[in-house]
């Protein structure tokens, strides 16, 4: 079955004209003039102020609205972290090389290479990171600040270097 194309023009100019005829009972409002909207044309809206959700993860009879028959406990709160670095992490420290000229040494600590007063964050052999400042280099050792330790470290060469 096929429709010929003069019966589709005809349906479509038929609706298109339906489209755009209105009844006659229906009517523009008419503009505002300056004196309907107070004196004032193109203000712009007032904005509204939308509050920003809070959550309080810590609270007891917590429940989630997207799985209401599941049993969630409240999340522990974090202790106060001590001013200490881990043991183990100070002992992954390894100082590799010593390079540069007497005036402008380098050290080669965790293949990161840092010069004196340099401050950066090294990778760890189990792949943690400690943020380090570089303060002395010496003959065969290298004088590092770990943050949040005030004493500095000394880090020496391996034996046969």
């Amino acid at each position: 079955m096929s429709i010929s194309r003069g019966i589709i023009t005809a349906l479509l100019s038929g609706v298109t004209t339906g489209m755009l005829m209105l009844p006659s009972r229906i009517q523009a409002a008419p503009p505002e003039t300056a004196s309907t909207a107070g004196g004032q044309t193109n203000s712009p809206v007032t904005e509204v102020v939308i509050p920003q959700s809070v959550f309080d993860l810590t609270a007891k009879g917590i429940k989630d609205p997207f799985y209401p028959n599941s049993l969630r406990s409240p999340v522990p709160t974090v202790a106060a972290t001590t001013n200490s670095v881990p043991i183990a992490a100070i002992s992954s420290l390894m100082l590799k090389a010593l390079s540069g000229s007497a005036g402008q040494r380098l050290a080669l600590i965790n293949n990161r290479t840092l010069e004196v007063g340099e401050t950066a964050e090294v990778t760890t052999a189990s792949g943690g990171k400690i943020k380090i400042k570089c303060v002395e280099i010496r003959d065969s050792s290298a004088l590092v600040t770990v943050e949040g330790q005030l004493d500095p470290i000394e880090i020496h060469l391996r034996k046969g270097f």
